[in-house]
């Protein structure tokens, strides 16, 4: 009889951590959806009650996602800040769990989204960016472009480059935004990235009507 108990207990830990794995993912998968029908306030909600989940399970992969996601819901948002905080945590879970690929997401985004605070900062003084804001904010998107290269992913490199040459250009230094666009533009070109490509194309124009 008590071989029976140790053993029906040793069942209903195990069904219960299984439990706690998923504990959550219906709340995500809710997210993701109405993240793509552009329904942002709706996603907030259900990434919160994801990353609740999660949290409580120790599920730091799941954390991962889900606080990567406020940032992106956050960032389209223009609330900047809040971006932010939830990529600057995304990160380190993401680099704990091992997933390259994450953490050169998040980093690329918590870039763009401490550019944005940072140029809304400098239209209250009409300052533009120093070359010490550029390399603080470029230094994102130089650890997403490391992680995309170890991963072989060029077409991420590419947007990487991308990404910083928009530093140099909104710095008013052309030179070296396009010499950063004209490296993405080549290796868009190899991988046939059409996206990547109108990207470029777009800001080497931008950088030509100056």
């Amino acid at each position: 009889m008590k071989r029976f108990w140790i053993y029906s207990m040793t069942l209903w830990l195990v069904l219960l951590w299984d439990h706690r794995i998923v504990f959550g993912q219906d709340d995500f998968k809710n997210g993701v959806t109405a993240f793509k029908n552009g329904q942002y306030e709706q996603a907030v909600g259900s990434f919160e009650a994801a990353l609740a989940a999660y949290t409580s399970a120790k599920n730091k992969s799941g954390m991962a996602d889900a606080n990567n996601y406020l940032g992106l819901v956050f960032q389209l948002l223009n609330q900047h800040d809040k971006a932010v905080n939830y990529f600057k945590t995304a990160v380190p879970l993401f680099v704990e769990t091992k997933n390259k690929s994450g953490a050169a997401s998040a980093l690329g985004n918590w870039g763009i989204s401490s550019y944005r605070v940072k140029e809304a900062e400098l239209k209250k003084t009409g300052e533009k960016l120093s070359l010490e804001e550029i390399g603080s904010i470029s230094a994102f998107h130089e650890k997403a472009k490391q992680y995309h290269e170890e991963l072989k992913d060029k077409a991420g490199v590419g947007n990487d480059l991308n990404n910083i040459a928009t530093m140099y250009f909104e710095a008013e230094l052309y030179q070296e935004a396009s010499n950063y666009l004209n490296q993405a533009l080549e290796i868009h070109t190899q991988v046939n990235s059409k996206g990547g490509l109108a990207y470029d194309l777009a800001n080497l124009a931008r950088i030509y009507m100056k």
